[in-house]
């Protein structure tokens, strides 16, 4: 099988009719006059291949540019997925730690992405996550236990210890007594 040669090649040497114009390639002078009698050669193509060099180079700055997108789009879904499991937006994230590190994710991804479709993706509101950051400045990050006096039925270790003695006793004088002694004693429910 002989050489192929590109397309332009043929076309440029029939349209200037200088048969050595590409004389460091060596073309036969058989091909070459094959070429000069058919003349251009048909050629089917796209318009994208004939684009000026500055459209091409933008066009490739775009698509890796939404390839960035989507790597980091990934990135914080995987790492989102990880820590947290499938879903973030209806659940209580106790650890500070993992706090941390959604936020540390978050962020890393927001410098390619943008902030607002960071939170988007992982379906955290922007409230939630200013919350988040406001409580790492002030070193509160690690939820607190509920509070008593939203749940009663939480009881410290000590009432747990007087309820215990009161009702072996079966007396319910002191348990009564007992009782308005504690609450007097301390603002717990």
């Amino acid at each position: 099988m002989g050489r192929r040669y590109d397309h332009r090649i043929r076309n440029a040497i029939v349209r200037s009719g200088i048969p050595n114009l590409f004389s460091h390639l060596s073309i036969p002078p058989s091909t070459v006059r094959d070429w000069m009698r058919k003349g251009e050669a048909e050629v089917v193509t796209i318009d994208e291949f004939n684009l000026p060099q500055e459209k091409l180079t933008l066009r490739i700055l775009e698509l890796e540019l939404q390839l960035k997108h989507a790597e980091a789009q990934a990135k914080l879904i995987t790492k989102t997925v990880s820590i947290l499991g499938f879903q973030i937006q209806y659940m209580r994230v106790p650890s500070g730690h993992t706090k941390e590190a959604l936020i540390n994710t978050i962020k890393d991804t927001a410098r390619v992405i943008g902030l607002e479709a960071c939170l988007d993706i992982v379906k955290l509101s922007r409230a939630r996550f200013a919350a988040w950051i406001v409580r790492i400045k002030q070193c509160t990050l690690n939820d607190k236990n509920t509070c008593r006096r939203l749940s009663p039925t939480k009881l410290l270790l000590l009432k747990q210890d007087l309820f215990a003695t009161l009702l072996q006793t079966k007396n319910i004088a002191i348990l009564v007594s007992a009782h308005w002694l504690d609450m007097q004693n301390s603002n717990f429910v």
